[in-house]
Formats: structure tokens, sequence, C-alpha cells
């Protein structure tokens, strides 16, 4: 006979349940689970998701530093033992969120959100980004990143010399992947919605690029501030990179979709007729 999934507290390790405890002030865990290594804490004055992972002091650190460069970001807290803890949000995957309510969304607040979100991925060098683990908060209009394992994914070498790379692939995923997800249910304007995409990533790049350099080195450790220090310099050096990401976008990205959305994209990019200008 098997046994079915751990649904109490007893299935986390002894150390992170006392450690909640004690951070918690509780004499007892009401724990749910939810998935695997995945646990929904609530209490009448706290409700968090308690899971395994792969890389938790990195998770914690790219949620400070989020935090540091004024991003959107759950706060999460390394408990030991490969454990972390972060704040239950309600918002939903972009995914979940497309599938159940797109004909009702509001595309251009969306999709500019989902722009914001870029410069700070494109910071943090991270990779890993598709429609589950980027999560929409419909109340703010704001688009926030998960899974933090992914950062630094970039090696600082290739960000430094092609960055154009990193920020072709993060248009793909940040952009792309939910226009086309969205057009297979509510017509779309691809080119008003690209614009509101582009006009988010130079938002946020506009916000970035005036961080005083002493922001990164409060939060993070020695070895990993180069990284995260040139990180904010090249957000501020996006629009110059653009113009040879868009390149890559309309060769390698725009191919794959179909002709509808492909073709006024392709023109659009090949115009110019899009945001990321550089700044004199």
């Amino acid at each position: 006979m098997t046994s079915g999934p751990p649904t109490q507290a007893q299935s986390l390790p002894v150390s992170v349940q006392n450690e909640l405890l004690r951070r918690l002030q509780l004499s007892e865990l009401p724990v749910e689970h939810l998935v695997r290594d995945v646990f929904v804490l609530r209490t009448e004055d706290h409700a968090m998701v308690v899971k395994r992972a792969e890389r938790p002091e990195q998770e914690s650190l790219v949620s400070r530093v989020l935090f540091a460069i004024g991003s959107p970001a759950l706060a999460v807290e390394d408990l030991g033992q490969g454990w972390i803890c972060m704040p239950f949000c309600e918002a939903p995957p972009v995914r979940l969120l497309v599938e159940s309510r797109g004909e009702s969304l509001d595309q251009t607040e969306f999709f500019h959100a989902l722009g914001r979100s870029l410069p700070p991925a494109f910071l943090l060098g991270m990779r890993d980004r598709n429609l589950d683990n980027l999560l929409f908060d419909e109340s703010h209009g704001l688009a926030l990143h998960l899974d933090y394992a992914s950062a630094f994914h970039e090696p600082l070498w290739r960000r430094l010399w092609a960055g154009h790379r990193l920020l072709g692939y993060l248009y793909r995923r940040l952009f792309l992947d939910p226009l086309v997800k969205l057009d297979a249910i509510t017509d779309t304007a691809p080119t008003a919605v690209q614009q509101a995409f582009l006009q988010g990533v130079m938002d946020e790049h506009m916000r970035i690029r005036t961080l005083p350099r002493a922001v990164i080195r409060e939060v993070a450790p020695v070895l990993r501030r180069p990284y995260l220090s040139t990180g904010v310099v090249q957000v501020g050096r996006l629009p110059r990179v653009w113009p040879r990401a868009a390149r890559l976008v309309e060769r390698k990205y725009l191919s794959g979709i179909k002709r509808s959305l492909r073709e006024p994209l392709a023109q659009n990019l090949r115009q110019g007729n899009h945001s990321l200008r550089p700044v004199a």
C-alpha cells in the first residue's frame, strides 16, 4: 500500500518547524500541503508559502536586491536545511490569468507591467522565464517574478558583450509568449501592445538608471557586487542594446508565430517604431 502525500507539519524537517515556530511565536504549525515540497501556512496574522529550494541563499539575495532597487518582489527568507518561506501571494500566474480572464484583461496595463519586469530580470541575468513563474497583480498593475534560482544564469561576460541575446530572450518570454497565448483567446492589436510593453521597459530603465550605486553595495555580498553593479549600468544602456536585440527578435523569435502577429510586429521593429531610444 502506498502512502498518501504529506499533509502535516511533521513532513517538514524539525529544524524548519522550530524556526517557523520561533519566528511566528506559535505553539503549532497549521500547514497545508500543496504539491511536492511546497506547503502553505495560514494563521490569523500570516499566510506564507514554505518550500524546499535548490539555492535558498540565492533566492533570499535576489529578493533583497529586487526590494533594494524598488522592483515588485516577494520577501524570501532562508529557513535553513534547504528550505525557504515567502508571503502567500493571491496574484495568479500569467498563464492562468490569460486563460481565465483574457477577454476582460486591460491589455495595455498588462503588457506595460510585463515590460517593467524586464529590466530587473536583465539586471539579475534571469533565464528560465515562463508564464508560470511570473505573477500579475491586477489590483496594482504589477508583474512579479518567481523562482529566483534562475538569477545569475547569464554569464557576466556574455551580458556585457552580447547583452542583446538576453534582451531578445526576455522579449520573447515576457512579451511574445503572453501575446500568442492571449491572441488565441481574444483579438489583440500586436503593435499597440508591443508599444505598451516597450514603454514599460523604457519606464523601468529610466528609473533604475538613476539609482545610486550604493544601493547594490548595501545588500549584495562582495562576490556578487560586480555582477549586480554592472547589471545596473547595463540596464541604463538598454536603449543602445535594443536595435541589435530587435534584429535578433525578428530573425529568431518572430518566425515561430502566426503571420497575423508576425508581420505587423516585424514591420514595426524594422521601422524603429518602438520606445527604446538612446538617451542623450
